[in-house]
Order: C-alpha cells, then structure tokens, then sequence
C-alpha cells in the first residue's frame, strides 16, 4: 500500500479504476462494474487523491488503498484502485455500503475475459 508521503506517487500519475456497483432488490441481485481512466490532479495532506477521469469528471480516492498497476516504473508511475458500493433495498438500517477492493480484486476485474477454448473437430474417418 502507499502513504502520502510516497515519493513515487505523483501529481500527473495515470491510475486505472474499477467501480462496481451490487443492487439486492426483487429481482434478486444485480450489477455492473465500470473501469475508468484517470490522472492524479493533486493529493492532500490526508492522503486523498483527487482525480480527473478521461471524461472529465472529479473523484476521490484515499492514496491508501491505490496499487502500484502492471507495467509501472519509478519513471512512469502507474496505479490501481477500485471500490464496490452495495445497495440493498431490503435493509431499511443500512440500505448502502462502500468498501474499497483489495489489490487481487482489483487485478481479477482488470483481467481480460478468459477465452472458451478452442473446439476439437473429430477428423473424418477415410
């Protein structure tokens, strides 16, 4: 994990976020998950990141629970972050939550999709 005060972590630094979002409702559960681009505006003294998405909007993110990404070097620093909000329309004490992802979840929703193996064709018998 890094600190604030991490030398590496710098304004400018590109950092890739996973957004998922979980609904518990009638039909049961449901969801999406958004992966977004981001740069690294300016970071404050409590360890918050402020960023900039490629589509303009602001958001934050504690620097806390953002991952050195694949491929990151001390002269291009990457980063990896995600969060999951759940919203339960049962559960009228705590209807919402947010909880930031470990860095394995984070890696396991950046990962491509497994490709089906390939299908074996039985050969014609002469």
């Amino acid at each position: 994990m890094l600190h604030s005060d991490d030398a590496r972590f710098v304004v400018n630094s590109s950092v890739t976020l996973v957004f998922e979002t979980i609904h518990y409702d009638k039909a049961g559960e449901t969801g999406q998950t958004v992966i977004a681009k981001a740069e690294v505006a300016e970071i404050d003294a409590f360890g918050t990141a402020f960023l900039v998405t490629e589509k303009g909007i602001h958001t934050q993110f504690p620097v806390a629970y953002l991952y050195p990404a694949e491929g990151s070097t001390d002269r291009e620093p990457r980063w990896m972050g995600g969060q999951t909000v759940v919203r339960d329309f049962h559960n009228a004490v705590q209807p919402a939550s947010l909880r930031r992802m470990s860095v394995e979840e984070v890696r396991k929703h950046l990962e491509p999709p497994a490709k089906p193996p390939k299908r074996q064709t039985k050969g014609r018998k002469k």
